[in-house]
């Protein structure tokens, strides 16, 4: 943002942090402005990620574990879990948000 090279106005649009927190970009593929960045803590941040570029279900953390069938994954701390297959993406895509519910509560 081209207005935010002056800190003054970056401070006026964003305020400051409350802790630990660090700037985050609302949309991970879209710019550094003020509709587009929030202070967000470092858990956040992790979870705000762009999908892998080999990604096939278009979700984060849904993969296609063979023709047609359907998995979850999430991550917390260094454990993952998985939900079970599925013979559909939408219903991995339920699991994906069910997981995130149970692992890191309100997202």
């Amino acid at each position: 943002c081209q207005q935010w090279h002056d800190y003054r106005q970056f401070e006026k649009d964003m305020g400051e942090p409350v802790g630990s927190q660090t700037l985050d970009r609302v949309d991970p593929y879209g710019d550094y402005t003020p509709e587009n960045c929030r202070w967000a803590s470092l858990p956040t941040q992790a979870r705000n990620i762009r999908k892998h570029s080999k990604n096939k279900s278009g979700h984060t953390g849904v993969t296609e574990v063979y023709a047609g069938h359907w998995m979850a994954k999430i991550t917390k701390g260094k454990k993952s879990f998985y939900s079970k297959v599925f013979s559909t993406i939408e219903e991995a895509i339920i699991a994906r948000k069910e997981l995130e519910q149970i692992h890191w509560g309100a997202v």
